[in-house]
C-alpha cells in the first residue's frame, strides 16, 4: 500500500490527537497543513511534532476573504493540483464547521477520500465524484458566463436579454423542472423572488466553476 499524503486544516482550536489519529491506520509520507491566520502558531507546533515522528509537514496558509467557505475550497483544490488523488487523504476532523463543509464538498468534487475522527476512531466518508460539466448544457454555461461578468441581474428578463434567450428559456435553465435540474437546484446561482421580479446572482459554487475549480 502506497503511503498517503494527508491534508488537514488547522485553526486555533485544532487538537493534536485528532491530527495524528490517521497515522495509526494510514502509513503517511507527508502531511500538508491548511492553516488559517489564527492557527499559524499551532500549525508550527504540529509541524515540529510530526517531524519528531519522521513525517515531513508543510504549511499552506489560507488567504482569508469574506467567504471562508470559498477560501478553504480553493486552497484545497490548489494544493491537490498535480497530485495522485488516490494517494491523498483529507482529515476534516481538525476543521471548524464551515471549513469542514467546504472541504467535504471539495473532496467530493475532486474524488478524494476524506475521513472524520469520532471518539478517536476513524470514520471513512464516501467518495462521491461529482461532474458538473456533464449536467451543464451550453445554454446554462452561457448564463453562468453572463453572471460571471455582471455577478447579478435584477430580473430574469434582463438576464434573458443579455444572453439572447427568450424569458421562458432563461427561466427554464434557472429554475429547472422535475426532470431537469436548473442552475438554482445545482446551487450555481442564488435567486431572490420579489413581488414581480426574480433577482439572479452567481453563487459561490458558480464562481468556483467559472474559475475552473469545479469540472
Amino acid at each position: 500500500m502506497k503511503k498517503k499524503i494527508v491534508i488537514a486544516p488547522v485553526n486555533n482550536d485544532s487538537e493534536e490527537k485528532v491530527l495524528l489519529a490517521t497515522l495509526k491506520d494510514f502509513p503517511t509520507e507527508q502531511m500538508i497543513l491548511l492553516v488559517s491566520p489564527e492557527g499559524i502558531v499551532k500549525a508550527e507546533s504540529f509541524r515540529e511534532r510530526l517531524e519528531v515522528l519522521g513525517i515531513p509537514a508543510s504549511i499552506v496558509r489560507v488567504n482569508p476573504t469574506k467567504n471562508k467557505w470559498e477560501d478553504y475550497f480553493t486552497a484545497f483544490a490548489d494544493v491537490l493540483d498535480g497530485m495522485e488523488k488516490e494517494r491523498v487523504l483529507l482529515n476534516i476532523a481538525t476543521a471548524d464547521r464551515i471549513s469542514q463543509c467546504a472541504l467535504t464538498n471539495a473532496a467530493h468534487v475532486n474524488g478524494v477520500r476524506a475521513v472524520a475522527v469520532i471518539d478517536g476512531e476513524i470514520m471513512m466518508l464516501p467518495i462521491l465524484k461529482i461532474s458538473f460539466s456533464s449536467v451543464l448544457s451550453p445554454k446554462k454555461i452561457a448564463i453562468l458566463k453572463e453572471l460571471n461578468k455582471n455577478q447579478c441581474f435584477s430580473s430574469i428578463e434582463n438576464l434573458a436579454k443579455s444572453t439572447r434567450m427568450s424569458i421562458q428559456l432563461a427561466s427554464y435553465h434557472i429554475h429547472g423542472t422535475d426532470k431537469s435540474k436548473g442552475l438554482s437546484q445545482l446551487e450555481m446561482v442564488d435567486i431572490e423572488e420579489g413581488r414581480s421580479r426574480t433577482r439572479v446572482c452567481l453563487s459561490t459554487m458558480g464562481r468556483l466553476f467559472m474559475k475552473g475549480y469545479l469540472r
